[in-house]
């Protein structure tokens, strides 16, 4: 990117002197570590699978597909923890506004959030 480098510029006054403008970087960005890709990598891809999994079951996907079973027990073992904080019992195959999977993206995305934070405090020392 031509924004990044430092560039010169020069101008003339009313006098015919010249005068050099350095222009330096924008704000730096912060630089992503492989490990806070790898971070963002694996919650986007299970926040994900938790969107098209709420929304199969909002429109009450069969369970006996294998791509919906697929996805159903892939993030079966993520959901758990919050299913019993609902007294509503999943039945798969019936059309369910699945609160336990909002929940579970909420705390992923925090979750995912605070790790790479974590890594930004041991990075800067």
């Amino acid at each position: 990117m031509a924004a990044t480098y430092q560039r010169a510029f020069s101008t003339a006054t009313q006098h015919g002197n010249s005068q050099q403008l350095i222009v330096g970087k924008p704000k730096d960005e912060p630089v992503l570590t492989n490990t806070e890709r790898i971070v963002r990598l694996f919650i986007t891809i299970l926040c994900g699978l938790l969107i098209i999994r709420f929304v199969l079951s909002l429109f009450g996907a069969s369970s006996t597909n294998s791509i919906v079973s697929l996805i159903y027990d892939v993030t079966a073992p993520v959901i758990s923890p919050f299913r019993s904080m609902f007294a509503d019992e999943p039945t798969l195959g019936a059309a369910r506004f699945e609160i336990e999977t909002l929940v579970t993206i909420i705390a992923l995305l925090l979750l995912g959030a605070g790790v790479t934070m974590v890594i930004n405090l041991f990075r800067k020392r």
